[in-house]
């Protein structure tokens, strides 16, 4: 129903909805998540079904910030606050510190801790006010948005705008193909491992492992691929040594007849057919640009990007550049509100987030950061649940490609709320026959 008020009322549709999800997530803790993850679908729609007003911008925190502050009363009322409140709160104070020692953008670098503390305050105290059973109803709400976007997506294979944005990479619903591959990279690996491993044979877990199969291959995202890749192979990898239950059911799975057959026949047919294979591959890795190999095709892209940041650490280990700085910051668009002189907009494209992290931390900042990521995703290496893990590792794995985890006004939220959903999970569906 969002996407199409949206669609019917453009702009004006914008104004409508905006409002009413601030009003939702006042609601409770199931209904916070609920309205930042339409937050996150409205501000990524794509601008051929729904024009965005140049609002939005500022428009989009809204409900990010009525969910904060309502979770954190309700949490105050009924428990004490946990170690992960407290772990973002020390993180934000030292990243606030460390930037105003390095002097480079201050300014930028609070503001940017702030919606990040604002963006992922949410994450940490909504799923732990959810009772199993909302937990189990918010699997079931991501199943079907997730599942939306797919289906939705599938008949704009025939209409321009699903490929708007360059006019031969597929996008679907959402504004750039890059996005539309990673949000189906990770919708693969999590519909994926509950089909092969959890033998979950349900119509819409089926079906989304379907669709979203083409969908990373149509959208030309390599970040998209090396989601869905490193997301099934790191937690297949670790299920080699690992003596915990997740780490017992895949190695159960790769070992079934079956399982083992099609690992066997898909060898043989890349054998077989391996020069139509490797142009295929090259194909989609080189997308349309003209470098002779992919290492070329990634130092292109990325080499620059990582070369500065790398330069940025040598020059700032400790206490690095401050959160949220672009690597030249005399070569960014920094965008300043008319009236208070506040920056309000700085895009900042780094392409791998570990290196950009310890950029922007420092070795300190970045030792707090990860303590505080582990904090929210520890639970899940502990739990049951195969593709909780596959769902952990394949949000962080594509951050190798596009730092997009710390872009709460963008694709961060929804990796941060799948993370957030993994968390919770107990693996109590897994079929009795597994």
């Amino acid at each position: 129903m969002t996407v199409a008020l949206l669609t019917v009322l453009g702009p004006f549709g914008f104004y409508l909805v905006l409002p009413g999800l601030v009003l939702w997530a006042l609601l409770g803790p199931r209904h916070a998540i609920h309205a930042l993850t339409l937050t996150w679908l409205v501000v990524m729609i794509n601008p051929g079904l729904a024009e965005p007003p140049p609002s939005l911008a500022t428009l989009r925190w809204l409900p990010i910030l009525a969910a904060s502050l309502s979770l954190l009363l309700r949490y105050l009322m009924v428990e004490v606050l946990p170690w992960a409140f407290w772990l973002l709160v020390a993180f934000c104070l030292l990243a606030g510190t460390t930037a105003w020692l390095s002097g480079v953008a201050p300014l930028l670098s609070n503001l940017r801790l702030l919606s990040f503390f604002l963006g992922l305050l949410p994450i940490v105290l909504a799923y732990r006010l959810c009772s199993q059973r909302e937990s189990d109803a918010l699997r079931d709400w991501f199943d079907a948005v997730l599942l939306f976007i797919s289906i939705v997506s599938l008949p704009m294979l025939a209409s321009p705008i699903g490929f708007l944005r360059n006019g031969y990479a597929f996008q679907g619903i959402l504004n750039h193909p890059q996005g539309f591959g990673v949000v189906m990279g990770i919708t693969l690996a999590w519909f994926g491992t509950r089909l092969l491993v959890e033998r979950e044979h349900s119509i819409s877990v089926a079906l989304g492992s379907v669709l979203a199969l083409p969908f990373v291959f149509l959208s030309l995202s390599r970040t998209g691929l090396v989601a869905f890749t490193l997301g099934v192979a790191i937690p297949c990898a670790a299920a080699l040594v690992a003596k915990t239950a997740w780490a017992r059911s895949i190695r159960g799975t790769a070992l079934r007849p079956a399982v083992l057959a099609g690992i066997i026949l898909a060898m043989v047919a890349v054998v077989a057919f391996r020069t139509d294979v490797g142009q295929t591959a090259a194909d989609f890795l080189l997308k349309r640009e003209n470098d002779s190999d992919f290492m070329t095709a990634v130092a292109n892209a990325r080499g620059a990007q990582v070369q500065a940041a790398i330069d940025n650490i040598s020059m700032h280990p400790w206490i690095g550049i401050g959160y949220g700085v672009p690597s030249d910051l005399t070569a960014a668009s920094i965008k300043y509100d008319p009236v208070l002189g506040l920056p309000i907009s700085a895009p900042v494209e780094k392409g791998i987030l570990y290196i950009a992290i310890v950029e922007e931390l420092g070795i300190l900042g970045t030792l707090l950061f990860a303590a505080l990521v582990w904090t929210i995703i520890g639970p899940v290496f502990r739990s049951t649940s195969p593709s909780a893990v596959c769902l952990v590792c394949a949000c962080l794995a594509s951050n190798l490609g596009e730092a997009s985890l710390l872009a709460f006004g963008g694709h961060g939220l929804l990796q941060w709320l799948l993370i957030g959903l993994a968390s919770t999970a107990t693996g109590r569906r897994t079929s009795p026959g597994r």
